[in-house]
C-alpha cells in the first residue's frame, strides 16, 4: 500500500475489510432493524451491507473505531457533510417504508390494502431520491457532470415530477435517472419486466389513494379477492366488481387473494431493490480504496 495514502483512507480501508463485516442489523441495529433483520437478510441483503459499510461510519459509533458498539448510534458525527446525512436519511426511509408495508400484510385493518401500497410505493419514490443523491455524490467525487433534472442543487429536491397530470406514472422519469447513473450491464431496468412492475405498483397506489376505492370480494375464511394490478383499470367501479363476483371466468382470470398479491409484490420489490443497491455498494467500496480528497472532506473522519 502506498505510503502516501492518508491515515483517513487507511482507516476506511480497514473498516471495509476488518470491521464492517462484523456489523449486522441483528446485533447492532435499532429496534426495527433487529426485529426485521431476517426479512432483509433473505430478500434484500444489500441494504444491510450498505448500512454497515457506509452509514455506520458517519455516526458517533466511530469514536471507538475498533468497537463500533460503543457510542451513540443515533448521533451523527460533527462536521460530516450533509450530502452523506441526506443519503443516510433516505436509505433509512426506504427501509422503514418496507417494514411498514410488511407489517400491513399481516395487520387485519379495513385499510390494510391502501396502507400497504402507500408504503411500498413510497419506498420506490424514496429509492429514486436515494439513487439520485448517490449519483450526485459519485459526480462530485469523480468530477463528472451531473445531469438529472429532479435535483436543482444539493439543497433543493423538486416535488411533483413523477406523475403526468397527477394520474399516470411517468416511466421516462425513472429511466432518465437510471440510464444516467447505471452502466448498461448494471441497470436493473435492462429487464423490461422490472420497470413494468415498478410502474404498475405506483399506478395501483395512485388508484387506491386518489381515485375510487378498489373494490374487494369477500370469500370464505375471511379472505378477500381484489383485481390484479395488471387489470385494475377494468374494475374501477363497484358495479364492475359485483359483476365479476358472479362470473367465475372473470374471478379466475382477473382476481387474486389480497394477502397473496401483497406478499408477492413486496417480495418482488425487495428483489429489484437489491439489484439497485449493487452499484452504490460498489461505488462506495471504490471510493474508500482511493485517496480521494473530496471523500476525505465529506466524511471528515
Amino acid at each position: 500500500m502506498s505510503s502516501t495514502m492518508s491515515s483517513y483512507q487507511l482507516k476506511l480501508s480497514s473498516w471495509l475489510l476488518k470491521y464492517a463485516p462484523k456489523i449486522s442489523f441483528k446485533k447492532q441495529g435499532d429496534c426495527f432493524e433487529q426485529k426485521y433483520s431476517l426479512l432483509f437478510k433473505i430478500f434484500f441483503p444489500n441494504i444491510e451491507k450498505f448500512w454497515s459499510n457506509n452509514i455506520i461510519p458517519i455516526s458517533e459509533r466511530m469514536s471507538n473505531f475498533a468497537n463500533p458498539n460503543v457510542g451513540n448510534r443515533d448521533v451523527i458525527r460533527k462536521d460530516v457533510n450533509p450530502l452523506l446525512t441526506i443519503i443516510a436519511d433516505l436509505h433509512y426511509s426506504v427501509f422503514l417504508n418496507l417494514v411498514y408495508a410488511y407489517y400491513y400484510i399481516y395487520k387485519h385493518s379495513p385499510s390494510r390494502l391502501e396502507d400497504f401500497y402507500y408504503h411500498i410505493a413510497s419506498a420506490i419514490d424514496v429509492t429514486e431520491k436515494f439513487i439520485a443523491w448517490v449519483y450526485l455524490l459519485d459526480c462530485k467525487i469523480s468530477n463528472k457532470t451531473f445531469s438529472y433534472s429532479d435535483i436543482a442543487d444539493e439543497g433543493n429536491i423538486r416535488n411533483g415530477v413523477l406523475y403526468d397530470n397527477n394520474t399516470t406514472y411517468k416511466e421516462d422519469r425513472i429511466k432518465e435517472l437510471f440510464c444516467s447513473y447505471f452502466p448498461i450491464d448494471m441497470n436493473p431496468f435492462k429487464n423490461r419486466t422490472n420497470i413494468e412492475f415498478i410502474c404498475s405498483v405506483l399506478n395501483y397506489r395512485h388508484i387506491s389513494t386518489h381515485s375510487l376505492h378498489i373494490g374487494k370480494i369477500h370469500i370464505e375464511h375471511g379472505y378477500q379477492l381484489i383485481p390484479k394490478r395488471e387489470v385494475v383499470n377494468r374494475y374501477r367501479r363497484f358495479s364492475e366488481i359485483r359483476e365479476a363476483a358472479n362470473n367465475s371466468t372473470l374471478l379466475n382470470r382477473d382476481f387474486i387473494r389480497m394477502d397473496t398479491q401483497m406478499k408477492n409484490d413486496l417480495k418482488e420489490l425487495l428483489r429489484i431493490l437489491n439489484l439497485m443497491w449493487e452499484k452504490p455498494l460498489r461505488d462506495f467500496e471504490d471510493y474508500f480504496k482511493t485517496d480521494n480528497a473530496e471523500l476525505i472532506k465529506l466524511y471528515n473522519f
